[in-house]
């Protein structure tokens, strides 16, 4: 019984233990990115790579998915409309929890799902062929050289597929 209650509270440290880690990895990458930032040393053709990578190619899921949301926004808000006796606000309640609510989460949720998966594949594959230690032998940061790039690069092509995919999602709505 004894052991039973010990058990609990030691589980619960070890689980805040690993979310505190976890958190103050996030943290500590995220002030060795902004670091180096700041004088702007990237590497162009890394930089350039990862926003096609990340941007043109993920283009159709962004688009198939922006303009099914907007369908599906004026097809979820007309009922409920046509129950108040107005059916004209229904595009602009479709355009407006599209643009403020679904369609930046759900573009958010396909673009990380799949540049996500790529990075964290390609880092991983690079961390076991040793290429991350080629790198350091030949004095070249890898943060500097791969993750500060693909960082800029998912904020500025994040934000283009955004205002791109709103602009898909209204005219979902319209084809609607």
């Amino acid at each position: 019984m004894k052991a039973a209650l010990l058990s609990l509270p030691t589980q619960v440290g070890v689980a805040a233990l690993a979310i505190a880690q976890q958190t103050g990895g996030i943290a500590i990458m995220a002030a060795q990115i902004l670091r180096r930032l700041l004088p702007p040393k990237i590497d162009r053709v890394e930089f350039f790579r990862n926003m096609y990578r990340m941007g043109v190619q993920s283009l159709p899921i962004v688009i198939a998915t922006a303009f099914f949301t907007g369908g599906i926004m004026v097809i979820q808000a007309a009922p409920i409309v046509q129950s108040f006796n107005a059916t004209h606000f229904v595009g602009w309640a479709a355009l407006f929890t599209t643009f403020r609510e679904i369609g930046p989460l759900l573009i958010a949720l396909m673009f990380n799902g799949r540049v996500g998966a790529n990075n964290t594949a390609e880092l991983g594959t690079m961390v076991v062929t040793e290429q991350i230690d080629a790198l350091r032998a030949l004095a070249i940061d890898p943060i500097t050289y791969l993750v500060v790039p693909r960082a800029l690069s998912m904020a500025i092509t994040m934000t283009a597929l955004v205002i791109l995919g709103d602009f898909f999602a209204i005219f979902g709505a319209i084809v609607t």
